[in-house]
């Protein structure tokens, strides 16, 4: 891909696969009508069990997955947000019936995306797509030192951090002798910054923010773990602010 190209991912919305959790009927009907007439491909189900099925068979590739928080189950949605976490590393959209910032909050601390009230509205359906281009470039699911995740697809890692197509286990073999971990010293961190500053939160992907920190023996995977790390730091800053002003 030449410098100049747009990044590419291998995403079309229209192939969306998402995976909707929703113990109320009526609910389940609504929303997954809305996906659908969005030309989303969608799995609904009642229960996180069965849910958690499903994405542990494989199956189904899901891209993200939407669910109610309150469960009459043994399994509360808490439990179940940290349990897929923990196993994939699928965007969760969290869908609530209540304005609580408190738990809004938790959601977000404990790895949400993303926020619903419902009921849910047409035109936040129609953008949901967003979440999993925001996770097609930046690429990687948490990792150790910047380094890929190894359970990964080749196909996978071919756009993991990369814009020019270049997969990250090519870079890796750039890097001889024995690997060391990174420090992000504060100076480190300032370039950093600056460089995400002058990009912009929404230009700034991995290879971008490299290029002008221009740091030697940094690599991609190292900038788009501390990405993750600056978006998590992020949102929970925004969460504590919006308790702060909602206690006023």
């Amino acid at each position: 891909m030449k410098p100049n190209d747009p990044v590419r991912v291998s995403f079309n919305p229209h192939d969306l696969n998402v995976l909707l959790v929703d113990n109320n009927l009526t609910s389940l009907f609504l929303i997954s009508r809305m996906l659908r007439s969005c030309h989303y491909q969608v799995t609904p189900c009642t229960q996180p069990t069965e849910a958690l099925i499903l994405l542990r068979n494989g199956e189904i590739k899901f891209d993200i997955m939407i669910t109610e928080a309150n469960f009459s189950t043994e399994m509360n949605g808490i439990k179940f947000l940290e349990t897929v976490k923990q196993e994939t590393d699928v965007p969760v959209v969290i869908v609530l019936a209540e304005d609580r910032i408190d738990v809004v909050i938790t959601y977000i601390t404990k790895g949400a995306c993303a926020y619903l009230p419902k009921p849910v509205r047409m035109e936040v359906v129609r953008l949901l797509w967003q979440h999993v281009v925001r996770k097609e470039l930046l690429g990687f699911k948490k990792m150790d030192d910047g380094e890929p995740d190894s359970s990964r697809s080749g196909e996978d890692r071919e756009f993991c951090g990369s814009s020019d197509g270049v997969s990250m286990e090519d870079e890796q073999k750039k890097v001889t002798g024995k690997k060391h971990r990174l420090v992000w010293t504060d100076d480190l961190h300032q370039k950093f910054v600056d460089a995400v500053k002058l990009l912009g939160i929404q230009n700034a992907v991995p290879k971008k923010v490299l290029e002008l920190m221009n740091v030697p023996g940094l690599s991609r995977g190292n900038v788009a773990s501390h990405l993750q790390v600056k978006s998590r730091k992020d949102n929970r800053t925004y969460a504590r602010k919006l308790h702060r002003a909602k206690s006023f």
